[in-house]
């Protein structure tokens, strides 16, 4: 019959013996399964029955539970689920109710690096017949990284059927936790609230486990939110987030479209510390042995931007560039195929007000880069003082510029340098 329904057989067992503690029951040993749907195969090292020692007095065989020691279970996840396993699923009939896993390791496909192996240490799985909840908890290890994995679901038959049904989930692990509950259909997805922390994003892009080339300065970040995840992606909503020392109010999403990693966001943020997220920009001047400021000579690697996109928007009511600081500032920055657009749409401070733009898009031999700024009523003498501690330049200042420049290098821009004021 479980052939028949599943399609799995049995293809070799070495060893049957009795079991009596820590109860009653059979083991086998060296069992070899093959020919199934979602599961194509099985190698499991000891499959042991645990029989119900009250009924078993009363003179009654029935399985109490199933320990699964030292197995690796091979899972077909693209493989659509059959008619007929759909139907067997949902039999009214008792499940085993406790299955105990013991050093399992599920494989997903046969690409290992694009899907790692899960192994399971330890872990209990509940489920009493058709109509009730199912539940996993135990220690898991996936990427080298050890977490505490805990799953329910409300309706397993339903959920296998795809069909809607509330789940929750936690995981919690070193570099992440995890906790969401909400609604999960197949094909379409979860979607529900989300909350998770990070303690750094970077350990965890290093392992392979994020993919977001524009967030790789980010170290602690966490978010709560109304989440949607598909396999195409995820996407918060009426998110609060924290990347950190910046706090952020808004919604974002990250999707791979056409192999590359895209990232969406509008936000707002009541004070806002730039200086990180510029820390990956080219460096444009070096200092020479005299002391004084110069042009790089080094070459500008636009790579890194050209491998992912970007399209954020936020509003900061103060943004920080120390030693410079704006108020009630919007800014957009679009990234799309290397080409760079940065936008401050509004920006006020030092008694005045500014907006400008800046494009950058590769080219045969180097960089192009175009932008305009506009100052309106500016007071100089209210600005930062420079290095030196004396000002050349006072007063109020107001007025437009537009400048061009092409180069593979800090100092080729600058001698290429061209505009107007």
């Amino acid at each position: 019959a479980v052939e028949r329904e599943t399609g799995l057989r049995l293809v070799g067992v070495d060893q049957l013996e009795p079991v009596l503690f820590p109860s009653p029951g059979l083991r086998a040993r060296n069992l070899s399964i093959a020919g199934g749907e979602v599961l194509r195969n099985a190698a499991i090292n000891a499959l042991t029955v645990h029989l119900d020692l009250p009924q078993l007095l009363l003179g009654r065989v029935r399985v109490d539970a199933v320990t699964l020691a030292g197995a690796r279970l091979a899972l077909d996840v693209g493989r659509p689920i059959s008619p007929r396993l759909r139907a067997a699923a949902a039999r009214e009939e008792r499940r085993l109710d406790t299955v105990r896993l013991r050093d399992v390791i599920v494989t997903f496909g046969e690409d290992a690096e694009a899907a790692p192996p899960l192994r399971v240490a330890s872990g209990e799985l509940h489920w009493r017949d058709a109509d009730a909840p199912i539940s996993f908890s135990g220690a898991v290890v996936w990427r080298d990284v050890a977490a505490e994995l805990a799953f329910w679901a409300q309706k397993p038959v339903d959920l296998w059927n795809g069909r809607p049904s509330v789940v929750l989930a936690r995981l919690r692990s070193a570099p992440l936790t995890v906790e969401a509950q909400g609604e999960y259909v197949q094909g379409l997805g979860f979607r529900g609230h989300i909350d998770a922390q990070a303690a750094d994003l970077r350990a965890l892009a290093d392992r392979r486990l994020f993919d977001a080339p524009q967030l790789r300065r980010v170290g602690a970040a966490s978010v709560k939110a109304e989440a949607a995840l598909t396999n195409r992606g995820l996407s918060f909503a009426n998110a609060s987030i924290r990347l950190d020392d910046n706090a952020f109010e808004g919604s974002f999403s990250l999707r791979h479209e056409d192999c590359r990693p895209s990232l969406a966001a509008t936000l707002a943020s009541p004070d806002l510390d730039v200086s990180h997220w510029l820390s990956d920009a080219p460096t444009l001047f070096t200092t020479r042995s005299d002391g004084r400021p110069a042009w790089s000579a080094d070459r500008i690697d636009w790579s890194r931007e050209a491998a992912a996109d970007l399209d954020l928007r936020i509003s900061a009511g103060r943004l920080r560039l120390p030693p410079y600081e704006a108020s009630d500032v919007a800014l957009a920055v679009l990234m799309k195929g290397g080409r760079l657009e940065l936008t401050v749409s509004e920006a006020t401070g030092y008694g005045g007000a500014a907006r400008g733009r800046l494009r950058v898009a590769p080219i045969a031999d180097g960089v192009e880069a175009k932008g305009a700024l506009t100052l309106t009523d500016v007071d100089l003498n209210q600005m930062p003082a420079p290095q030196t501690g004396s000002r050349r330049l006072r007063g109020a200042l107001s007025g437009q510029l537009a400048f061009e420049a092409q180069g593979a290098t800090p100092k080729a821009l600058a001698g290429s340098l061209d505009g107007r004021l």
